[in-house]
C-alpha cells in the first residue's frame, strides 16, 4: 500500500500544521489498535503524515493489515 495512491491522502495547511494527512475516518481506531497489539506510543497525531510524501504507507493504517 502506498500512500501516494490512496484516495484517503491528502495536503493540508500551512506552515508549521501543514502536511500530509490521512483521512480516512478509522485512523484513530487503528492506531490505538497498533499501539496496544505492540506495545508502542505513537508521539505524534495519528493522522500526520509526514512533510513531504511517504514511500509505503503508516504502520498504523487502517487499509493494511498489521
Amino acid at each position: 500500500m502506498k500512500c501516494a495512491n490512496c484516495k484517503y491522502c491528502s495536503y493540508e495547511g500551512a506552515g508549521i500544521a501543514g502536511g500530509y494527512k490521512c483521512t480516512h475516518p478509522d485512523i484513530e481506531n487503528s492506531a490505538k489498535k497498533y499501539e496496544e497489539i505492540k506495545g508502542k506510543t505513537i508521539n505524534k497525531s495519528y493522522s500526520h503524515i509526514g512533510y513531504h510524501m511517504i514511500k509505503t504507507s503508516l504502520r498504523y493504517c487502517p487499509l493494511k493489515k498489521f
